[in-house]
């Protein structure tokens, strides 16, 4: 929109059309600023998970295992990590053609949580779906499997698990690096409400267990 001014008297100071002429100027600056906010809000979502990662300055121990089907999806996620500075317990697999079983990746990755030897893991498969079963049959191993930064951030903050399981074959290589860096930047928020769902959560193992 620009103002037009037609005057009623003959006589107009030049200062009167300098100042209209400034605040035509300036409306269309604020045009185009409103433009280029009006585009913002949409952006929010995709920049949350890398603001987080950015923002955790927290260096941790990570493991990572992968069966023939994660592979090479592993070693994407392990030089992404790396490159972050986190410290990395690799369980393989480093050759994709030799086919193996997910079971065992989730056992090194869950042993090493369970021996403090890790803070978290990251258990890549075909589907993601094994690799997530066979991990939570472990002991204070708290499998999520995630195809959206939802539930990966969510997963650490309401439910406090601490290994992330990935379908190479479900998602992009994009997308998983946009998972890890969600729930690796993610921290459980320690809110009443999660922590006494979590206690039944553990009621549940210790009923389990003792029926063996």
């Amino acid at each position: 929109m620009t103002l037009s001014f037609t005057p009623r008297f003959s006589e107009v100071s030049a200062e009167a059309v300098l100042v209209l002429n400034r605040f035509n100027g300036f409306h269309q600056k604020a045009v185009e600023t409103a433009e280029v906010f009006r585009g913002f809000p949409q952006h929010l979502a995709e920049a949350r998970c890398e603001w987080d990662y950015m923002l955790s300055t927290s260096i941790m121990k990570i493991a990572v295992g992968a069966d023939h089907g994660g592979f090479p999806l592993n070693q994407r996620v392990i030089a992404e990590l790396r490159g972050a500075g986190h410290e990395i317990e690799d369980f393989g697999t480093h050759d994709g053609t030799r086919p193996d079983d997910y079971p065992d990746y989730a056992i090194a990755v869950g042993r090493a949580i369970q021996t403090g030897k890790v803070e978290i893991g990251i258990l890549i498969c075909g589907s993601g779906v094994g690799a997530c079963v066979a991990a939570n049959k472990l002991h204070g191993v708290r499998a999520a499997l995630c195809s959206d930064t939802y539930s990966a951030h969510q997963s650490r903050e309401h439910d406090d698990c601490n290994v992330l399981c990935l379908g190479a074959r479900v998602i992009g290589p994009e997308l998983a690096m946009e998972l890890v860096r969600s729930f690796v930047a993610a921290r459980f928020t320690g809110e009443e409400r999660h922590v006494r769902r979590l206690a039944k959560v553990e009621q549940i193992e210790r009923v389990e267990e003792g029926k063996r």
